[in-house]
Formats: structure tokens, sequence, C-alpha cells
């Protein structure tokens, strides 16, 4: 579980700021993009599907694979909304030339943050 969870969290980070993702992790938000799907269930979908592919074609497939298969879409939404997208707000708005910038944009970052801790 541990591992699911830190493994959700850093494709969370790398997605979420659009600095690429590897071709199997892209297939959701490509999914996503051009249906009305949401991410979890897209995610959740491919893989599924390709475990099911393993099962077919005799590939290893146990608790751990199932437990992975059903929740690493769910985990990579939670991690983008809570934690990702607020991060690649709050480095936006900094980076904002001064005039556009809000004054307290830290301030506001910290009880956001508290509000969801």
């Amino acid at each position: 579980m541990i591992s699911l969870i830190l493994f959700t969290l850093g494709a969370s980070l790398y997605i979420a700021p659009d600095l690429g993702a590897a071709p199997y992790d892209a297939i959701a938000p490509i999914i996503t993009q051009r249906t009305k799907l949401s991410y979890r269930t897209a995610r959740i979908t491919q893989d599924v599907l390709f475990m099911v592919a393993a099962v077919i074609v005799g590939g290893p497939v146990g608790f751990g694979t199932i437990i992975v298969a059903f929740f690493t879409g769910p985990l990579i939404s939670w991690w983008n909304d809570h934690v990702s997208n607020p991060m690649v707000k709050t480095i936006n708005d900094a980076t904002k030339p001064k005039e556009e910038r809000n004054q307290n944009s830290a301030v506001m970052l910290l009880s956001h943050i508290g509000k969801r801790t």
C-alpha cells in the first residue's frame, strides 16, 4: 500500500504540470480528453483491460496486481485534486509578473492547505 501511494503521488506530480508522461501513463489522459470519461474511470478501465490481457496470455496476476488496477486511477485523481493541481497553480501564480501577482498568494496557499488537511 505504501508503494502504491508513493507511486501515485509521483505520477500525479509529473503528469499534472504537463512534464510529459510515460506511454502507459499517457493513455488515460488521452481518453479523458477525447471522451467524457473521468480520469479515474479511464485509468481503471485501462488497468483492468491490461490485467485481463495478462491473464489471457498467461502472465502472473496476483492480489497486488488487482489492487493496483483498481486504485491507481482514484489515487492519482485524489493527488491531482489535493496536491498537484494546487501546487501547479501556486507556482504559476508566483511566476507571473509582479503586477499580475496576487500579493496574498502565500497566505491563500496556507489557508487552502489548512482546509484540506
